[in-house]
């Protein structure tokens, strides 16, 4: 699905309002001057062409508790650590933005473990994250959960973030690791085999390495002349709000990469992308794969198994010339893609309980957890859910 003006019930749409705020410029609500955008309409020979099967899916999205912030948060740091979710820091708009409403940077993190019961509230540390921060990227090591980047009061931020829970003493604790060679936010982090990687971003000036890697492994074991590395970087337009993804495939291990918008002074429809590029990381070379079916900004993504992944939600530049128009009646996708490294295929995959961007997305044990995000412009949700991830892919590695 392209994205859809809304069909839901009154009182699902207040209740959705009620627990929503304005939102960052990065997206959608609040648009910097070289952010015009402009509408996209793909048609629907494209998707019989290139969706290997279009099965539309009812999954039994379960909700959870919601975020303890009842505006909703934006941009949220992610991931799981000795058997417990961590969610920290986002922003939102407490006064609306089309009222003067300033933006609010969050340093809170809220933890809930992966055990509890669906109805098992979060619980919020008394740790606090070193400052206020939004619009990073997250991602889940053996090791805790690295925070990369984002973007607060100062704007887009230089910092690696190492949050982890410890078992023993029952407290959340963050640790410094090697800053980035530049700031930058919504870049596409991933980690693999002990390195992390970090492509694209805003923030980024014309000759600042858009592609990197920090062994993080090493660097934990007291190497600590470990740094950002640049690698080749990937071919086309510098982007930032990518999904990158590592899979293992019979020639080697790799990152796949797709999606994200242009960074470009003026933006078009043609400038949120649906690329798809392969990273071999023995060769070190890129090569071009399928397309999405569809632009994918900010998207939220799910490992299935080794060689497979799920991509929802997100902004495909739908609409946008009458955005403003629109107002809360527009509403981002909410269509699931399944890409099949080995076959080097997208699949439809079902929908997700909510369409949003830049939500809180986390592979919680055999589940898929969704929370927060934006689905509307200027708007956020607090909601959670979570779907057990044999409902997406019969075949994943549970």
């Amino acid at each position: 699905m392209i994205g859809k003006l809304t069909s839901e019930t009154p009182d699902r749409i207040a209740r959705q309002s009620m627990t929503s705020s304005l939102h960052s410029h990065i997206s959608l609500g609040e648009v910097p001057p070289f952010a015009i955008h402009t509408a996209l309409a793909l048609p629907c020979l494209f998707f019989a062409m290139t969706l290997s099967a279009a099965v539309e899916l009812d999954h039994p999205w379960v909700p959870l508790p919601d975020l303890p912030d009842p505006v909703g948060l934006k941009g949220i740091i992610a991931g799981v650590h000795e058997g417990q979710l961590l969610l920290a820091g986002g922003s939102n708009f407490p006064n609306p933005l089309s009222k003067g409403g300033k933006k609010t940077y969050h340093d809170r993190i809220f933890r809930r473990p992966i055990d509890a019961a669906d109805n098992e509230p979060w619980i919020e540390s008394a740790i606090r994250l070193p400052a206020p921060i939004a619009e990073g990227s997250s991602v889940t090591t053996p090791y805790g959960v690295v925070a990369v980047g984002g973007q607060g009061l100062a704007g887009e931020s230089a910092s690696v973030l190492l949050i982890k829970w410890d078992q023993s003493t029952q407290q959340i604790s963050h640790q410094i690791l090697p800053p980035l060679p530049s700031a930058r936010a919504s870049a596409a982090l991933a980690y693999y085999d002990g390195q992390l990687f970090l492509s694209g971003g805003v923030g980024l000036a014309r000759n600042d390495a858009e592609f990197l890697t920090l062994n993080l492994q090493r660097w934990l074991r007291g190497e600590i002349d470990q740094t950002w590395e640049p690698l080749p970087r990937c071919p086309g337009p510098n982007r930032f709000g990518a999904t990158l993804m590592p899979v293992t495939l019979p020639d080697g291990p790799a990152l796949i990469q797709c999606g994200g918008r242009r960074l470009d002074q003026s933006v078009t429809e043609d400038d949120y992308l649906r690329e798809t590029w392969k990273f071999d990381l023995s060769r070190q070379q890129w090569s071009r794969k399928v397309p999405l079916p569809q632009p994918v900004l900010l998207g939220n993504a799910v490992s299935l198994s080794a060689d497979r992944f799920a991509v929802g939600g997100g902004s495909d530049g739908h609409d946008l010339a009458n955005m403003r128009e629109l107002g809360e009646r527009y509403r981002l996708p909410d269509s699931i893609f399944v890409y099949d490294a080995l076959a080097d295929t997208w699949t439809a995959g079902g929908r997700l309980p909510i369409g949003v961007a830049a939500a809180a997305s986390v592979r919680v044990g055999g589940d898929w957890v969704i929370a927060g995000g934006e689905y509307s412009p200027g708007l956020r949700s607090s909601e959670v859910f979570r779907l057990p991830l044999i409902n997406l892919n019969p075949l994943a590695q549970l």
